[in-house]
């Protein structure tokens, strides 16, 4: 019997709308063999998982999703089999923390110029996260009754080139692989076909990138043929994920696109080779 994956799933850890423990039940409904629970700038959906994955038999893989930038593009790399141990990697987590707070608090500050009232200090406190981000702001602007949708809170207020948007601090592409690296891990460029950026690519392979995410809920079958055959061309990993946040309304559905477990075979014996 074929065995399949799911490697890039946000928790409520950072922007997702489901605990750790559910998406472990959610996946062994749906009878994945492996899962890597990868929320922004966040390891803890992973130890909280641990015991229950164990448990109903499903592999988890400790996994990260970064955000870097490049030529002004906002870039996000997967960190895969990672220490999230390690002093330096947990000071990257502190640092990010630190960053996001600030900009939930900027973004607040923006948002009352514009009439609308948001207490960053409310926000934060009613979080479970430590990875705060803009979908928060987007969740409580629609609870509050200022827009109609989590959409319109980003078209209207808080995405790029809007009134209240504020910039994210990012580390760059090469020195997110040295740290995914220097913890142990696989460093994977996430959903290549939005950044429309694949001259980028040849640079991130010299900069020691080990894989590409070929299949992705937003890559259409001819982006995942280009980027199987660029995975190919440069010799990278080719992995996959839903990039699942839990909205029942969201086409990016938990082990939604068949992902081959022959994938984590891969990267595990790559990781083997090092």
């Amino acid at each position: 019997m074929e065995k399949y994956i799911d490697l890039h799933i946000h928790s409520t850890k950072s922007d997702g709308l489901l605990d750790p423990l559910e998406i472990v039940r959610l996946a062994s409904q749906k009878n994945l063999a492996a899962i890597s629970i990868t929320d922004h700038d966040s390891i803890e959906g992973y130890y909280c998982a641990l015991n229950e994955a164990k448990k109903l038999g499903v592999t988890i893989v400790p996994g990260v999703e970064m955000s870097c930038e490049e030529e002004g593009k906002d870039i996000h790399l997967l960190g895969y089999f990672i220490d999230g141990t390690n002093r330096r990697f947990l000071e990257y987590l502190e640092t990010m923390r630190q960053h996001r707070r600030i900009r939930i608090y900027k973004i607040a500050d923006k948002l009352k110029l514009l009439g609308v009232d948001l207490c960053a200090d409310t926000l934060l406190k009613e979080l479970k996260t430590t990875s705060p981000g803009r979908p928060h702001i987007a969740k409580k602007l629609l609870e509050k009754g200022f827009v109609s949708s989590a959409y319109e809170a980003f078209s209207r207020y808080i995405g790029e080139n809007c009134p209240a948007y504020v910039k994210k601090f990012k580390f760059s592409v090469k020195d997110c692989i040295s740290l995914i690296h220097e913890i142990g891990g696989l460093a994977v460029l996430a959903h290549p076909a939005i950044y429309l950026k694949d001259h980028l690519i040849e640079r991130f392979v010299k900069d020691g990138l080990d894989g590409l995410e070929v299949i992705h809920s937003e890559h259409s079958i001819s982006d995942m043929k280009k980027y199987k055959a660029i995975a190919k061309q440069y010799g990278l990993l080719e992995t996959g994920g839903s990039d699942f946040h839990g909205a029942s309304h969201d086409r990016r559905e938990l082990g939604g696109i068949p992902i081959p477990y022959s994938m984590l075979e891969n990267m595990q014996q790559a990781l083997w080779q090092q």
